[in-house]
Formats: structure tokens, C-alpha cells, sequence
């Protein structure tokens, strides 16, 4: 339970910090400032877990996600862009 406790405290340090810091961030530092410490920091995926810009066909993955295989893709955009 350690474990959930500590990540729900990161996700509220997370939202907090980012109510307090938004802004009109590109896509790199979206990821930067935001995705990354979500996964890494919040939902503690590893960075051997996750692989950044795989190629897909003629395409590249934001983040693709494997344990122990593929099995979860992430799309990054910029602060303030939402897909439909």
C-alpha cells in the first residue's frame, strides 16, 4: 500500500505544481516538465520499461510502453492540444 500512498502524494505534488506553473508549453517540454515526471515519478514506470520515439511503420510513438511486451502507446502534444 506504501507504494499507491507514495505515488497519489507525487500525483497531488504533480497537479499542484502544475497549477501553480501553467503555461504554453511545446511538446518537448510538456513531456519534460509534465509526462515524464507522471510516468517516472507518479506511476512509476521505469525508464527500461519505456522506450521514447520508437518507429512504427513511417511513423514514431511519443512513448511506447513494454512489460514484459509492447503493450501501451503514448502520444505527447503540446501544453493546450487535445485530439478529437
Amino acid at each position: 500500500m506504501a507504494a499507491f500512498d507514495d505515488s497519489l502524494v507525487r500525483m497531488i505534488e504533480l497537479a499542484r505544481w502544475y497549477n501553480q506553473n501553467q503555461g504554453q508549453r511545446n511538446e518537448a517540454t510538456t513531456r519534460l516538465q509534465l509526462i515524464d515526471r507522471l510516468i517516472y515519478d507518479c506511476l512509476g514506470w521505469t525508464r527500461e520499461q519505456v522506450q521514447a520515439e520508437e518507429r512504427v511503420g513511417t511513423d514514431y510513438t511519443d512513448y511506447t510502453f513494454s512489460f514484459p511486451r509492447r503493450s501501451l502507446i503514448l502520444e505527447a502534444k503540446r501544453e493546450g492540444t487535445f485530439l478529437e
